[in-house]
């Protein structure tokens, strides 16, 4: 009965290909879940498709909440980045001494 994040993801994607079908737009409470939601899986390109669609949706005001998830799934993936790179400098530095 445990629903996954992708699941959760392509349940709102139908959600939102059927608002676009019937010209209903969406709100900023919306547009935040589905960012969220794409976020969460690790699908920066979607959450920034759908940040770009609510930012020219007239009926959309977008605020910084919006932005926010995006922002921290960035600064998420930069610190692991960041994570890997200072363990290779030590391993660097621990062949080095060995070598040396």
């Amino acid at each position: 009965d445990n629903i996954t994040l992708h699941q959760r993801l392509n349940h709102a994607r139908q959600i939102h290909t059927l608002l676009t079908q019937l010209n209903i737009p969406c709100i900023e409470p919306a547009f935040t879940a589905l960012i969220r939601l794409a976020v969460r899986v690790g699908d920066y390109e979607l959450a920034e498709e759908y940040l770009d669609e609510a930012e020219g949706t007239q009926q959309c005001k977008v605020k910084l909440r919006m932005y926010s998830s995006l922002l921290r799934g960035y600064c998420g993936d930069l610190s692991v980045e960041e994570e890997k790179v200072d363990s290779n400098d030590n391993d660097v530095t621990t062949d080095a001494v060995a070598d040396g």
